[in-house]
Order: structure tokens, then sequence, then C-alpha cells
């Protein structure tokens, strides 16, 4: 479920600067020195002032509470398309993997036309798709019995951070 409203402000978003993850339900809170842990990098942050004046066990912040929260963000900046990323669990009947695939298609027919769209796939092994080559399709597989080095699969998929 989500908040009856959107929220009118920007989100609290990890200090890491190479998480910026925002603050959600599955992050551990510490409400004794008023931090939260980022599940994504396990960065610890501060709570904004006001966060941090009012926040306890019984007082949450709707981003704490709701699996799902809208923004309505007061200025965006400009920055290019929007992209949308797939991560489908494949470990499914064929039945399921068919309905899935008709529901995928649905969205991305829904999906404004200058969208950057990513496919990414899990199993035995997690696939990385490169969606909008014409004829020659490129795929990175990474075994699900390895561990990688998160450096490596920057490098790998070419998307290290500057």
């Amino acid at each position: 479920s989500a908040p009856p409203t959107a929220l009118p402000y920007e989100p609290v978003r990890c200090s890491s600067v190479s998480c910026n993850a925002v603050l959600n339900p599955y992050c551990q809170v510490d409400f004794r020195s008023k931090l939260w842990v980022c599940p994504f990098c396990t960065g610890r942050n501060h709570f904004p002032p006001l966060y941090a004046e009012n926040i306890n066990e019984q007082n949450l912040p709707a981003e704490l509470v709701f699996p799902t929260t809208e923004y309505e963000l007061p200025s965006i900046p400009n920055a290019g398309p929007p992209a949308f990323l797939f991560v489908v669990d494949i470990c499914s009947h064929a039945e399921e993997l068919s309905e899935l695939a008709d529901s995928l298609t649905q969205a991305l027919n829904l999906l404004p036309e200058d969208s950057l769209v990513g496919l990414i796939t899990f199993g035995t092994n997690v696939q990385v798709h490169e969606l909008g080559f014409e004829g020659v399709q490129k795929n990175y597989v990474l075994r699900g019995n390895k561990e990688y080095e998160p450096n490596l699969v920057q490098q790998l998929l070419g998307c290290g951070l500057a």
C-alpha cells in the first residue's frame, strides 16, 4: 500500500556518493542516535533535523511505513529521458512466465517513446540484457555460484563511476 497522497517534499537519500538510495521501510533505524542504515550499501546516515526531532518507534515518517511512496517534487532538473528497469525472476512455471511476458509487453507499450529500458533476469545465473540493438543481441551473464567485486561488474557493464 502507499500513503494516501504524494509526499510534497524531496526524498531523504543515502549520503554515500555511489549509492543515493531513498529512505524506505527496509532501512534499519537507530532511534537513539537518529541514524538510518541503507540496505543497499550499509552506509550510516543521519536523519534531517525535522525527522530527527520527531522520529520514534510510534512516530515514523511515511517512507518507513509504506513500501511504495510517491513524491511530488517541487522542481525536477532535466535529467534526460525516463528510465525503467525490469528485474524478472525466471524460476517460475512456463505458464506464469508466459503471463509475465504478456504483462511486460503491455507495460512496454505504455512507456514514453524516448524511454530507456533495461532488463535483468535471474535464476541460476543473473543476466543483464542490452536492449535496443538491431540484429545482434548483447547479454552479460553472471554465474549465481560466484561472488563478483562491484568494480569488476561496473567494468564489465561499462557503468563505472567517474
